[in-house]
């Protein structure tokens, strides 16, 4: 062994006391040869003595429940849970997890930490040509978050949701120790952590694949005014795109009942068409989408595309002075960008007997124009994101969207006066619906399904319970039906 080794593994002893035996630094070059290697070494061995500390504190009875000697996360300043956090005396931080470690071009690959930002990472790949082949539309999430969530975007009909496109996960585990998850290695863990929201442990870095960009999206507006023929051109441009490699990134819109917009872009090296206009200062992004009626094309910069929707949150500044043309060319290039808005969203209480609805609910394609057929019935709110989704693997257990078979994400994201005195009328109803369909939601919103149905949706049979029992031994995090639907009932 040369001395080079002897330090390697020395360092590994010194720095990961409680590292699983896979888990190995023999070239010291990985770990000197870039200094986020080391701070992320470092961090590894200072949140493994925090969460010592937590489970000593726990141990000591000093705590006066069980809801509150559960372990959730120290709160970011800006999160994207649209639900009631679950108290807890015992907090994790793992803030300064948020580096990029490495990224690889050639490999089409980035090693980075699990509270980096999307934001940040694409910013960082951009120069190099790559971009994460899923980027959420929303700046301000996490990679983590994504993973232990889902995430979403126009190149998810091709690449699927964000999980999908992840190698590796470096997971904190509850007898103290840090493992490597893969397809592999700790497969069940690996899967199972996808939809878990930090229910089973939490990620401390994670390897995602990369794809190579060009400068420039073309992008083209289709419009319809039959839903049915709106959903059979999505279905024919997933299925015969992805062969032919004409096609990049699909979405749309939904304005109102007779008006759908399909969004489709290609990668370019120039410009086809006119700029796009600056959509924060010059325009709003959505009300332009709403305003074409036949077919229109415009070019955006690859930067500008990925972060369309990110400038007014969708459409979360209706109705606000951020839509004032003064406020946007005064303070839009600071204030609109999602991590920001939402603490302004804050300000703004919801008048009464009226309904925040937020959800994305993933349908089978096949059933699409149906459930439009009712919302537009029972719940007729509009617009709608509209986002088409590759068919998975199945392997994810606590997330089972229909296998083998295309969906759709539908987005809702706005408020609606409730004939019921039920102040969760609205929500509830569409819950009880997308079950007949073979859909389901995302829980990072408010969630009202009684136990017995939520854990035959999300517990994957048997699956979640072999988890916990596997990998929070202790019963130190919620049990995920308590942390996104007792709270919110």
């Amino acid at each position: 062994m040369t001395s080079s080794d002897t330090m390697a593994n020395l360092m590994q002893l010194q720095m990961y006391p409680s590292m699983d035996s896979q888990i190995t630094y023999s070239d010291t070059e990985k770990i000197y040869g870039n200094p986020l290697n080391l701070n992320h070494y470092i961090q590894c061995q200072l949140v493994l003595e925090q969460y010592s500390e937590i489970q000593k504190h726990r141990e000591s009875n000093s705590v006066p429940t069980h809801m509150e000697s559960t372990l959730t996360l120290q709160p970011k300043s800006t999160s994207f849970v649209y639900r009631p956090r679950i108290p807890s005396s015992l907090k994790l931080d793992l803030r300064h997890f948020n580096q990029i470690i490495t990224i690889n071009p050639t490999n089409l690959e980035a090693h980075v930490q699990g509270m980096c930002t999307f934001y940040d990472l694409f910013t960082a790949c951009v120069p190099l040509e790559v971009m994460p082949k899923i980027v959420p539309e929303l700046r301000g999430i996490t990679v983590g978050g994504a993973y232990v969530g889902v995430g979403v975007e126009s190149r998810s009909w091709l690449d699927g949701l964000f999980h999908e496109t992840v190698s590796e996960i470096e997971v904190l585990i509850g007898n103290g120790k840090i493992v490597r998850c893969s397809p592999t290695t700790y497969p069940d863990l690996f899967y199972g952590m996808v939809n878990s929201y930090g229910t089973l442990r939490y990620i401390l870095s994670m390897r995602i694949q990369l794809m190579k960009i060009k400068p420039y999206v073309d992008v083209t507006y289709l419009h319809f005014s039959e839903p049915h023929k709106f959903f059979e051109k999505i279905k024919d441009i997933c299925n015969n795109s992805g062969s032919t490699g004409n096609m990049d990134f699909v979405d749309g819109l939904i304005s109102r009942a007779d008006h759908q917009t399909l969004v489709v872009g290609k990668l370019v090296d120039n410009p086809s068409y006119l700029m796009a206009p600056n959509y924060v200062t010059d325009a709003i992004y959505y009300k332009s989408i709403q305003n074409k009626t036949s077919e229109t094309s415009e070019t955006f910069t690859i930067t500008d595309y990925v972060w369309r929707w990110d400038r007014d949150s969708f459409w979360s500044t209706t109705g606000t002075i951020m839509e004032s043309w003064i406020v946007r060319k005064t303070f839009g290039f600071y204030f609109l960008r999602t991590d920001r808005l939402i603490g302004f969203r804050k300000w703004f209480s919801l008048p009464p007997q009226t309904e925040e609805l937020i959800q994305d609910i993933g349908i089978p394609l096949n059933r699409c124009t149906e459930f439009f057929k009712w919302h537009n019935e029972e719940i007729n709110m509009y617009p709608i994101f509209i986002c088409p989704i590759k068919p998975n693997g199945g392997n994810c257990p606590l997330w089972k969207t229909p296998r083998n078979q295309m969906y759709c994400d539908f987005g809702f994201f706005g408020r609606k006066s409730s004939p019921s005195l039920d102040p969760n009328y609205y929500n509830k109803l569409i819950e009880n619906h997308i079950m007949s369909l073979g859909g389901i939601k995302s829980l990072y919103s408010k969630t009202f399904y009684d136990k017995d149905t939520f854990e035959g949706l999300y517990y994957g049979g048997d699956s979640y319970l072999k988890l916990k029992d596997t990998y929070d031994t202790n019963h130190i995090l919620p049990m995920l039906y308590n942390k996104v639907c007792n709270i919110s009932s």
